[in-house]
């Protein structure tokens, strides 16, 4: 979408390594509302443009929750991790606070073993000595608008999310890069 309303084309990069996926593109970089829409969904300012854009709920985003639990953004003026610690923290302490809240999620917790959190409610700055933030200020310095960071798991899941990157990132068809 970067590229609709960039005047002299965009220009994209897809930088995969076993720790991180780079998608960097120039063009629009995101506005406050464009972040806003990945936090709170259904009130992207794309909604009023459906026939220019893929995407108007903020939703799509939120699919590379499956790959990474620390997405970072870099784009124009914003500078935003979402991360899946803290978002767990914060509904641990919503938890121990609010016991109408702890007997919602205190039954997931059981039968999953894990903290249920809504991660891409809960942006925060990354502080400046967040490596993949210097990463991201690197990529701005050689003229990108925006780039996204996803850092991957070590250990098995994280080996398993790079073989399906890279095999996604191989079957993706040329034609596809024209959105």
């Amino acid at each position: 979408d970067a590229g609709v309303d960039a005047e002299s084309g965009c220009k994209l990069l897809l930088d995969l390594s076993r720790d991180r996926l780079i998608v960097a593109n120039t063009g629009k970089p995101f506005t406050k509302n464009g972040l806003t829409s990945l936090v709170i969904s259904d009130c992207s300012p794309k909604q009023l443009e459906r026939n220019r854009f893929i995407g108007s709920k903020g939703l799509g985003f939120r699919s590379v929750l499956t790959w990474t639990d620390r997405p970072l953004i870099s784009s124009g003026e914003y500078e935003i991790v979402f991360d899946r610690a803290k978002a767990v923290k914060a509904v641990q302490r919503l938890a121990a606070k609010h016991s109408e809240i702890d007997e919602i999620v205190a039954p997931f917790v059981k039968s999953t073993e894990r903290w249920p959190a809504a991660v891409m409610r809960f942006p925060s700055l990354p502080p400046n000595e967040n490596l993949w933030l210097g990463l991201a200020r690197a990529h701005r310095a050689r003229g990108y608008d925006t780039v996204i960071i996803l850092p991957l798991s070590e250990g098995k899941r994280g080996d398993d999310i790079y073989a399906d990157m890279l095999g996604q990132i191989k079957d993706l068809p040329t034609s596809a890069l024209l959105f």
